[in-house]
């Protein structure tokens, strides 16, 4: 959500000819596009040290959302760190109360 949400600002600052901030948004877009391609491929590798490196690059970028913490947490709970997984999904949960996959990644954990 958060590349797509830089994606369109690119675009709407370039459609209303604000070429400095279109540049500004697509650079921005990019970055986040790449941390989270980059994350996504290397826990399924079991590649944590990029994984790592590419979600700390992403909350620089993008801030420390709840949906991004959450899906942090699920990658250490790929790496069997139980402790980091549950306190980075508690992390997520106070950012979103009541979230269904923040509560489904909880219920999993608690489940092994």
């Amino acid at each position: 959500m958060c590349w797509a949400a830089c994606d369109r600002l690119a675009n709407a600052a370039l459609h209303l000819g604000l070429i400095e901030r279109a540049a500004h948004w697509r650079a921005r877009a990019d970055k986040v596009r790449a941390a989270i391609e980059t994350r996504a491929w290397n826990d399924e590798l079991g590649r944590f040290d990029f994984a790592d490196r590419a979600y700390e690059a992403l909350f620089k970028v993008a801030g420390r959302k709840p949906q991004i913490v959450s899906n942090q947490g699920y990658s250490y709970l790929l790496r069997g760190d139980k402790k980091k997984a549950k306190k980075l999904f508690e992390e997520a949960s106070v950012g979103m109360p009541g979230n269904p996959r923040i509560q489904a990644n909880l219920k999993l954990l608690s489940s092994i």
